[in-house]
């Protein structure tokens, strides 16, 4: 990319928070959607939900579960959603508490195991681990892998991953119960690893123990990364959300540590303890849910990053990591305010991106109101830009394009190739350029003229999109009515 282009895109960059959250209020429907500078389409797949909680991508299904007791499979093209299980009148929902997270056999479907995690009651709050079989229609065979873990109305954990060997991983809060976390005898505070068939693997760090670290709150975010190696979010108290690589043995410090080792205490406790510091930590809170690895390059906001659900904030953040994965050196905010709370993240086969939403408040106070979103973003160059990452030859490879001045001043909007040195074929030339707003509603079509200066064309712009406003989305075309370029106008 050349400097000028740089510096032409450097001022939007600044703007990703604001375009990912506060720009195009499109309805809970079809509609584009600008995320940073990349335009996508999204659209609702399942309405009317109550608190979704977990949301897996299987094949043409999403599966997902409802905080006060169903297990549902959403076809992600018809859209029609069938209940596959009904706990309702086993799972105790009250507050934070019901049935939570849920994780399929990496073989599935050959392998047809569900594993659902759920609270109920009896003689107090309790948490259990229950493997089902996937007839092809519902969920049959319960047989409880894991039960009798104290539970509470809040700080239950329950999400969980399988690791590269397929044993199961799976959180546990601390119950609000401040002794547990640093005790080896009780499985609340913990990350615990056991069998598909709930056996405790023999490479545990406490021999015949469930238990595989200590010390933690609430983790409400597993993520297994491309390396295998496996990422936590976790919520703080009042201070200090982390995200936290798993580390076999270790102790995260709970309830001696928030966040880094950075007070006498604290460095006294994580001498003596071996606690592991966060990747990073977020104060004032910002209540972190599940998580994604992303990975595509037309997305550029979101290629190679760590995609974080926000309950507190209601935003979508995403974490680039460096190449050692020990520091986080971006970290951006989108869909602010736009979505609500947002519980759950998974991806599909083709990188669109689904979010579980839980509405506004903390209290539920607006029950089966909440969606599965779906975004799905580009998979390939727009029309017209050049993919400067390839090698080989392309015969008619398109130039990228530099619009100026950014943002918008005066009567003319300037635009050339980002080469000049690059002539332009025939059906290249520039005829128009359509103007939309983040609607993806057209509000001018205006000819593109030669401007004096070499290799430069020049577009009158119409008085009333002169003044400040939100950014455009400017759609270059040649005379055959090519898409030469896609581009990003602020004013």
């Amino acid at each position: 990319m050349s400097g000028g282009l740089r510096g032409a895109w450097f001022w939007s960059a600044s703007m990703a928070v604001v375009l990912g959250g506060l720009w195009a209020k499109a309805v809970h429907g079809q509609g584009p959607l600008m995320i940073g500078q990349t335009l996508c389409q999204v659209d609702t797949v399942a309405s009317g939900l109550n608190v979704p909680w977990e949301i897996l991508v299987q094949g043409d299904y999403l599966w997902m579960t409802e905080r006060h007791g169903l297990v549902s499979r959403v076809h992600r093209s018809t859209k029609a959603k069938t209940v596959v299980l009904d706990l309702q009148t086993i799972v105790y929902q009250q507050s934070e508490s019901g049935l939570l997270g849920m994780a399929l056999h990496p073989a599935f479907p050959t392998v047809p195991h569900v594993f659902v995690a759920y609270t109920y009651s009896s003689g107090g709050i309790k948490e259990r681990i229950v493997r089902y079989e996937f007839d092809g229609q519902v969920l049959i065979n319960p047989v409880t892998i894991l039960d009798n873990i104290t539970g509470n109305g809040t700080h239950n954990g329950c999400r969980m991953v399988f690791g590269a060997d397929t044993t199961l991983y799976l959180s546990t809060g601390d119950a609000q119960n401040l002794s547990t976390p640093q005790n080896l005898s009780s499985l609340n505070g913990k990350i615990l690893r056991i069998h598909p068939d709930g056996t405790v693997p023999t490479n545990n760090p406490w021999p015949g123990s469930a238990v595989y670290s200590r010390g933690h709150r609430n983790v409400q975010g597993m993520l297994r990364m491309p390396n295998d190696s496996i990422l936590l979010s976790e919520h703080g108290a009042s201070t200090d959300d982390e995200i936290q690589w798993l580390r076999k043995g270790r102790n995260y410090g709970w309830p001696s540590v928030e966040g880094f080792c950075n007070t006498p205490s604290e460095n006294t406790f994580c001498q003596a303890n071996d606690v592991v510091e966060p990747l990073v930590a977020y104060t004032p809170t910002i209540a972190p849910s599940d998580m994604v690895f992303y990975q595509n390059p037309y997305f550029p906001e979101f290629h190679n990053k760590l995609l974080l659900t926000i309950l507190k904030n209601k935003q979508l953040r995403a974490l680039g990591l460096n190449a050692t994965g020990d520091s986080v050196v971006s970290d951006m905010a989108y869909l602010n305010n736009r979505y609500g709370r947002l519980r759950d993240i998974a991806v599909g086969p083709n990188q669109e991106i689904y979010l579980a939403t839980n509405g506004n408040s903390w209290a539920n106070t607006d029950p089966y109101t909440h969606l599965i979103v779906r975004i799905q973003p580009p998979t390939q160059p727009p029309a017209g830009t050049s993919d400067e990452g390839a090698t080989g030859y392309r015969p008619d490879q398109r130039r990228a394009w530099l619009f100026y001045p950014q943002p918008l001043q005066g009567e003319w909007l300037y635009l050339r190739p980002a080469q000049r040195n690059q002539g332009l074929a025939g059906d290249l030339q520039p005829s128009r350029l359509n103007l939309y707003d983040g609607l993806g509603r057209l509000l001018a079509t205006l000819a593109v003229e030669q401007s004096e200066e070499e290799a430069t064309y020049q577009v009158c712009l119409p008085d009333h999109l002169r003044n400040p406003g939100t950014p455009l989305v400017a759609r270059l075309l040649s005379d055959l009515g090519v898409a030469l370029t896609q581009h990003v106008l602020f004013r």
